[in-house]
């Protein structure tokens, strides 16, 4: 599992990278130059998380301030139902 930030903000590549240290962000941040093209459109809400598959599909998205809790239901969540769902193929 990954996770990469995207940045809304218009902010230089530079900015990105001092606000990811001065505020500690121990994730991989997306360049914002240029501007990322993205595979869904712009979040009604931010802090936005999005679940992605291998294949770069959106699985589900989580949004507002989540908590390791929330992010690791989620994850168990589709796991469970991967699961399910192989169980069932067999």
């Amino acid at each position: 599992m990954v996770v990469i930030g995207v940045s809304y903000d218009k902010v230089s590549n530079q900015k990105l990278r001092e606000q990811v240290e001065k505020y500690g962000i121990e994730y991989h941040m997306m360049a914002t130059e240029p501007m990322p093209i993205l595979p869904f459109s712009l979040p009604s809400k931010l802090p936005a998380n999005y679940l992605l598959d291998p294949e770069g599909n959106l699985v589900d998205k989580l949004l507002g301030t989540q908590t390791v809790e929330t992010i690791e239901l989620l994850l168990e969540n589709h796991k469970n139902r991967y699961n399910a769902q192989n169980n069932n193929d067999n």
